[in-house]
């Protein structure tokens, strides 16, 4: 049997993982502890040149709500490219 090895057009891989946090302790307790725990990366001491601590998905949040009040979509050009490659 002959199998044929397909080398991937992208490097991009996803990984999730999902609990439900009540399972643990109460949901208002959760939120507390997360909420806590953003703020203290947040405050953490910067590095040199470095005006703000980010958390995952803040900037993009952040770009995402500029860019909807603006009527704009931002698609990096290697998406772009990615997606042509696939038609």
């Amino acid at each position: 049997m002959l199998i044929k090895k397909v080398e991937p057009k992208t490097t991009r891989g996803f990984f999730f993982i999902c609990f439900d946090p009540v399972v643990f302790q109460p949901i208002e307790e959760f939120k507390q502890e997360v909420e806590k725990l953003v703020l203290d990366i947040k405050n953490s001491r910067k590095a040199e040149g470095v005006e703000e601590i980010f958390v995952p998905g803040e900037r993009s949040e952040r770009q995402k709500q500029i860019n909807s009040k603006n009527d704009y979509l931002d698609i990096d050009e290697k998406i772009i490219n990615d997606i042509k490659e696939l038609l």
